[in-house]
């Protein structure tokens, strides 16, 4: 797994990646000279699943290997490493359970919640981090079984009976779990809900304004032979979420780790590498491949290979992304000036004698995802017929071109936004 690191005081930033053996630390503070630091070796036998979160300039490393238990490690040593690279030792160990799947933070909370140990019935192990170096239990969570990963937040949402408590949204392998784990010595469970097409729920992560929940479903590619979906979740009332609809990607590669900054999902997708998705309307389940960074180039079908994790917090659009063949890549996105959405996926109108007209709407948008009126558009159907038109005050206009066949695709590809 993989997660990042940026020390306010300097300005300096870092990837946290997880090995066989143990966790490499990578300087990316010039994401095009990385500079590896040195690795701090697990404990135990090597294990392909290791994970790592970040609370109060601290790295809390987990693992699937027996008797592993929580590293801890005071990541301001980092910062002088003269002659990289350098082995590490742990800070301090919390060894109250032995092998992990995954490793949770809330910093607001003071508390991180490994999931998927043999305590708990497999589900959130609670630990307190009011002192780094100095862990201890606060309490579990596991009346639903085992839980693969979660994310822990100080609720701020709309549903206005939880804002303010500390709730985990777990992935628990067929259902969200929402639980409220405020005080964690007495845990309550909010909600328990399926979801058609329910394969292996895997992982997930709320919006920022903390009303909608994005889901990846880890198996549903490989056991329906769909393309990566994604589920969208309105989270509004924590009593009751639903889905509200779902995302289908470009590919039919697995879904594996998928995070939320600002109004783009970064998904790491195994075969088919980093996607980046644009929330265009989380209400309708909207959403749009803008970018993508293909880490596994021999192909997109589901297995196993490529992309396992992505981390999209560094400063000017620095984005880290862990391929379990090929290492660590730092890359970099940037929106670009004008984002142009096609609103219908096709559209068809009969004319007369047997002819067809196929239109396209689009919408162009601003980085700051206001509408542009009075860009001009120009693209073509086909190999020939081009096309354009001039977005109007809601930033929208159309372009459409007639044809024989109702049953055949046309497609339209902009060549220029001006």
């Amino acid at each position: 797994d993989l997660w990042g690191w940026n020390h306010e005081g300097s300005g300096r930033s870092f990837a946290l990646m997880g090995r066989s053996t143990g966790t490499a630390f990578v300087e990316v503070t010039d994401p095009v000279a990385p500079v590896y630091l040195g690795s701090l070796p697990g404990r135990g036998a090597s294990s392909p699943w290791r994970d790592i979160k970040v609370i109060d300039d601290h790295a809390v490393i987990v693992s699937e290997a027996a008797a592993h238990g929580m590293q801890v490690f005071d990541l301001t040593e980092l910062l002088s490493v003269a002659s990289p690279p350098t082995t590490f030792s742990e800070t301090t160990h919390y060894s109250e359970f032995g092998n992990a799947h995954n490793i949770v933070v809330n910093k607001n909370a003071g508390a991180v919640y490994a999931v998927g140990t043999a305590t708990c019935q497999g589900g959130l192990h609670v630990v307190d981090m009011t002192d780094p170096t100095s862990p201890s239990f606060a309490g579990c969570f596991g009346s639903d079984g085992y839980t693969h990963d979660a994310q822990c937040v100080t609720y701020a949402g709309p549903d206005v009976e939880h804002q303010g408590r500390h709730v985990c949204f777990a992935s628990n392998e067929d259902t969200l779990t929402i639980v409220d784990l405020t005080d964690p010595a007495d845990p309550t469970q909010i909600s328990r809900t399926t979801y058609a097409g329910s394969a292996y729920t895997h992982q997930g992560w709320l919006s920022e304004d903390h009303a909608t929940f994005f889901l990846d479903d880890e198996l549903d590619e490989w056991n329906q032979q769909i393309n990566t979906r994604t589920y969208v979740w309105d989270v509004s009332n924590l009593d009751a979420p639903t889905v509200t609809g779902y995302h289908d990607g470009p590919t039919p590669s697995i879904d594996h780790n998928m995070y939320v900054a600002g109004r783009y999902l970064y998904q790491a997708n195994y075969r088919s590498g980093l996607r980046v998705v644009e929330v265009l309307d989380a209400g309708t389940a909207q959403l749009e491949e803008v970018a993508h960074f293909d880490t596994f180039p021999l192909g997109n079908g589901p297995g196993f290979n490529g992309a396992w994790s992505v981390y999209p917090w560094f400063d000017d659009g620095v984005v880290a992304v862990s391929d379990i063949e090929r290492g660590l890549f730092v890359l970099r996105f940037e929106p670009a000036a004008h984002h142009v959405h096609n609103l219908a996926d096709r559209s068809r109108e009969r004319t007369f004698h047997d002819r067809w007209r196929a239109r396209v709407r689009i919408a162009v948008r601003d980085r700051s995802h206001d509408p542009v009126a009075g860009a001009v558009v120009t693209g073509r159907f086909g190999k020939s017929r081009v096309r354009s038109c001039t977005t109007n005050e809601l930033g929208r206009c159309s372009v459409s071109v007639l044809a024989g066949d109702p049953r055949k695709r046309i497609p339209f590809e902009v060549s220029s936004v001006t």
